[in-house]
């Protein structure tokens, strides 16, 4: 695997992301929130406003321009016959394929952003840029989006930016949380997710956990396997799964503890405790590592201490599961 280590001169930008790390062969999202400079950062690796590209790749930037005409004219321009034949098969899988004799005009947002994505992932770059590429799509339409997503950009290289924590969960192989123009941690999604090196990194995710195995549909809820560890989650998926859940939702109890009505139940030892403002923590080792948020009073009457043998359980209803 080849990696591009970004440095930008000193020009007065906005963003000051010295050592950013991009693997190819790999998806990285660029994760944060509003304002952060996300899309600065994107335009530069573009070249986009004037700026020598640093990835040659497929872009697609957050609001795609469309130009006057139908709407199957704006999917296949710039692209090869071939590529063409690719993008037609992408807005099938996007439900967008009745509209493409409508006039360009006539499109909504999200069915504008599903066109141009077909195209973009369509063109034959080793590189894929796309800006917040699920911010016009309807809550009904995000799950097929992803899918396509997570499809056509498998044994790609990709930079993805989003302020979405479920597009970064499900797509990412490697996170880059940006905040106020800088990097305030990179690295493997889950490891960041499951160890925020900041209480700012902590406040930005918003959570701690993500679990990644063979997911099983079962009444409305999925069951992951992985490693050895079983996940209960809301969703339907029959595949490759990934399970995410907040350190706040994940209750810790004696090991010798009655039983609770949670799906899920881990044991096994403290291997971690992390001084977090106000509250505490603590990371219990299931095989996986599992976050639990607890206040120091809870920790203190549960006799939390590293080694000690502690149950983590968490509802079903918390657990979200998504594709991958």
């Amino acid at each position: 695997m080849n990696t591009i280590d970004v440095r930008f001169p000193d020009d007065g930008s906005i963003i000051d992301v010295q050592g950013l790390v991009i693997p190819d062969d790999s998806t990285t999202v660029v994760y944060g929130p509003n304002g952060a400079g996300k899309t600065t950062l994107l335009r530069r690796l573009a070249g986009i406003g004037g700026t020598v590209p640093m990835i040659e790749a497929a872009y697609q930037p957050q609001q795609p321009y469309m130009f006057r005409g139908l709407a199957g004219m704006n999917l296949g321009l710039g692209l090869s016959p071939e590529e063409s034949g690719l993008a037609g098969q992408y807005i099938q899988e996007l439900g967008i394929k009745g509209l493409m004799t409508e006039p360009s005009e006539s499109l909504s947002g999200g069915e504008r952003q599903r066109l141009s994505l077909a195209r973009t992932l369509a063109k034959r770059s080793d590189w894929v840029l796309l800006d917040e590429p699920l911010s016009a799509i309807d809550a009904a339409d995000r799950s097929r989006v992803l899918a396509l997503l997570a499809s056509a950009l498998d044994g790609r290289s990709a930079v993805l930016v989003t302020h979405d924590l479920d597009v970064a969960v499900a797509l990412a192989d490697r996170l880059v949380v940006l905040d106020d123009g800088k990097i305030v941690q990179q690295g493997p999604v889950a490891e960041v997710l499951a160890a925020p090196a900041t209480g700012d990194v902590a406040r930005i995710i918003g959570i701690g956990n993500v679990i990644s195995g063979e997911g099983h549909a079962d009444n409305g809820l999925t069951r992951i396997e992985a490693d050895g560890l079983t996940v209960v989650g809301r969703g339907s998926i029959d595949g490759p799964a990934r399970a995410m859940f907040s350190a706040e939702s994940v209750v810790l109890s004696r090991a010798d503890s009655a039983p609770t009505s949670a799906r899920n139940h881990w044991v096994g030892p403290v291997t971690a405790i992390r001084e977090r403002a106000n509250f505490l923590e603590v990371v219990v080792d299931a095989g996986i590592p599992i976050v639990a948020v607890v206040t120091r009073g809870g920790a203190d009457e549960l006799g939390v201490e590293i080694g000690a043998n502690l149950e983590a359980s968490v509802k079903a209803t918390s657990v979200v599961v998504l594709p991958t």
